[in-house]
């Protein structure tokens, strides 16, 4: 069993915003004070680092345009996108999982005026969540079917495994393993300001301007590291 949270965005009406989405986070059940815990841990972490305070709300808003609570921290654009990219890494961390349903409401305006966007929005969530129960297969051919997934493997196609003669499951999974480790720790992402999903271990250590880089190669040359 898990609990499911479920916050709104914008607003419902045909005026104000032009989107309308709830934002779903699932957490285990019997996980739950231990993760209420971590999250405690994680924004008195924030407070100790940025001052932010423990109570305070955090939106994305806020954080890229220094609104709400950080208009009177002075924190500079690199703190605020570091907290930023720390919360999107904090729910994978805690095991949850996370989802949102957006309504572009001028586009549901010219297909059905009559409809409620909260009332299609609320349906598209249960809708998920009712398939988060069940085991559901992707359809044949249907790449629409599971985006973020046939995106991955057009990356890892394109970047890495195109340019390789894989000869046996065994050289495929050691050649994944070490460009999954590149793609979360080296390669650069643009929705994360060109920084990485897994970074902690190179933020601990400043170097200094004369510093020495060197290459690292992996997979024959094929990907570059710098360290």
């Amino acid at each position: 069993m898990h609990f499911a949270y479920v916050d709104e965005s914008g607003d419902s009406g045909a005026t104000g915003s032009r989107t309308f989405s709830l934002g779903c986070l699932l957490v285990p059940a019997i996980e739950w004070p231990q993760t209420f815990d971590q999250v405690i841990d994680f924004r008195r972490s924030l407070r100790d680092k940025f001052k932010v305070p423990v109570r305070a709300e955090i939106k994305a808003n806020y954080l890229l345009h220094n609104r709400g609570a950080f208009r009177g921290l002075g924190l500079s654009e690199s703190a605020r996108f570091a907290i930023y990219r720390a919360h999107l890494r904090l729910v994978p961390k805690l095991g949850c999982k996370a989802f949102a349903v957006v309504i572009r409401k001028p586009e549901l305006a010219l297909r059905t005026p009559a409809v409620d966007c909260r009332d299609v929005a609320w349906e598209f969530l249960l809708q998920r969540l009712e398939r988060f129960r069940q085991v559901v297969r992707t359809p044949v051919r249907a790449p629409r079917a599971n985006g973020f997934c046939e995106r991955w493997i057009r990356t890892v196609r394109t970047e890495c495994l195109d340019w390789l003669l894989i000869f046996s499951r065994r050289v495929l999974e050691r050649v994944l393993k070490i460009y999954i480790r590149h793609y979360n720790r080296q390669r650069p992402h643009r929705a994360l300001q060109l920084h990485q999903p897994e970074q902690e271990e190179f933020e601990k250590t400043s170097l200094p301007v004369d510093a020495r880089v060197c290459r690292r190669d992996r997979l024959g040359g094929l990907l570059h590291e710098y360290l």
